[in-house]
């Protein structure tokens, strides 16, 4: 099987002919909260024609999606709802806070590696050190996703 767009796949039969097969759309299982529409988001509505956009805000008012159709918002993670994305989003958020915070304490990189060999000719692996300037980025890494750590809301603009 090969992927084609969100939401669809195409099955090879036998003839020439694909088959398409539509997943199950994303599910809005919350009531958004309503706004009106300014800027190029109202440009948009009227321009395409649209009933409404969707946007997934955060606590502090800042927009942390690009604003959706009914139509891209239900293809943008088919067979999931939308609570569960946003719950995900908001953990991975967390995570994301408790990693950088732990590299700018013990002044290693998260992920990067240096091996070396004892003299027994065994490989070891050995966190990557930071230096002042990686320790200062990654505290203001922890000080900007901090900002966005609250209850995200699931906005329809009109």
């Amino acid at each position: 099987m090969k992927q084609v767009r969100r939401g669809l796949k195409i099955i090879k039969k036998e003839s020439n002919f694909p088959l398409l097969i539509s997943y199950n759309n994303m599910k809005i299982d919350i009531e958004p909260t309503i706004e009106k529409a300014k800027g190029l988001n109202k440009l948009r509505i009227e321009f395409n024609e649209l009933d409404a956009l969707y946007v997934v805000r955060l606590a502090n008012g800042e927009d942390y999606t690009v604003a959706w159709d009914k139509k891209g918002l239900e293809e943008f993670q088919p067979n999931a709802n939308v609570s569960d994305m946003m719950k995900a989003w908001e953990e991975g958020i967390l995570r994301t806070i408790k990693i950088n915070k732990k590299a700018a304490e013990t002044r290693n990189h998260p992920t990067w590696k240096t091996y070396f060999t004892d003299e027994n000719g065994k490989q070891h692996e050995k966190a990557y050190p930071l230096s002042d300037v990686s320790v200062n980025n990654f505290k203001k890494y922890v000080e900007r996703d901090l900002k966005k750590v609250g209850k995200m809301e699931l906005v329809k603009l009109v």
